[in-house]
């Protein structure tokens, strides 16, 4: 019950009005990123790294984000974990603390669990959201915070390095 009390106070924030989509753990969307190179892995062109937080969340126990391959900018930060018992309850908890900072959530339909987004725009377009999920099959419980612009602008960043080296 405590963890539940602190997850809670974590993401307490009076509800005035929705607050962009910045980052979450210490981590910053569009920032460079400056973890241990031991960390990090590439896969399939994405780079990511593993971190601790120096304040965990309960019930995450697993975090690591994805950045760009040149610049290393963070686009993706994802904690995760396999909650045995289920993760109902922890989802429930996430939902409700991230509904009073982030404004009501939108449903996701997903077939082995459930799910919810937050999304922002950045007036024309949406660029930033927030997923958490639960799946039934595997009590698995996910949690990614998202920037599509700097993902997209990966393939740019690829190409202008790939010029600047035949200059």
């Amino acid at each position: 019950m405590k963890k539940l009390i602190l997850l809670l106070m974590f993401f307490s924030v009076p509800a005035l009005a929705e607050e962009p989509i910045t980052g979450a753990f210490g981590m910053t969307l569009g920032e460079a990123a400056s973890l241990n190179p031991w960390n990090r892995t590439t896969h399939d062109g994405y780079v990511s790294y593993k971190f601790k937080p120096t304040t965990p969340v309960e019930p995450f126990s697993n975090y690591k984000i994805s950045v760009t391959p040149v610049k290393e900018l963070v686009f993706l930060i994802h904690a995760y974990r396999q909650v045995s018992g289920g993760c109902t309850a922890s989802y429930n908890a996430l939902k409700a603390a991230l509904d009073r900072k982030y404004g009501e959530s939108i449903p996701l339909e997903i077939t082995d669990g459930r799910g919810v987004i937050w999304e922002r725009d950045s007036g024309e377009e949406f660029f930033r959201s927030i997923r958490l999920t639960c799946t039934r099959d595997y009590d698995y419980l996910d949690l990614i915070y998202k920037d599509y612009l700097i993902e997209e602008g990966m393939a740019d960043e690829l190409n202008i390095e790939t010029e600047s080296g035949n200059l």
